[in-house]
């Protein structure tokens, strides 16, 4: 009875990380479409963190002059708090994480030509 009720127990654990890791490992990327990114822009729920995700796993803002991520993205916001980044996007909630309570944000550097040379989605 003893052993039966702890390989019980066992199985549901292993279920659990499972599911867990299952979840975690989920495509949620979002297409990029331009209207939705402007109308989210302070959302905390916002569709931006996926649609990032798109843009990072796509390469798609890679090479592009600082005009060009303007125009796609809008205006960063204020880089002060994000030393080493040129460019700062709010992207509502950490959705990736356990407890989606922390901003997350779309950093990117242009390189000496005004050229993206790299991109990230942060959090904090």
């Amino acid at each position: 009875m003893r052993r039966a009720a702890l390989v019980s127990v066992l199985l549901v654990v292993v279920a659990g990380v499972a599911l867990f890791g299952f979840l975690r490992a989920r495509d949620d990327s979002l297409p990029f479409d331009r209207d939705t990114w402007v109308r989210s822009a302070e959302a905390l729920q916002s569709p931006r963190f996926p649609m990032a995700k798109s843009l990072v796993k796509s390469g798609t803002l890679r090479g592009k002059s600082r005009a060009e991520v303007v125009s796609l993205l809008g205006e960063s916001f204020p880089v002060s708090d994000f030393p080493g980044w040129d460019a700062v996007y709010y992207l509502g909630a950490n959705q990736d994480a356990y407890m989606p309570i922390d901003p997350a944000w779309l950093v990117i550097r242009f390189d000496g030509n005004s050229n993206v040379e790299t991109y990230r989605i942060i959090s904090g």
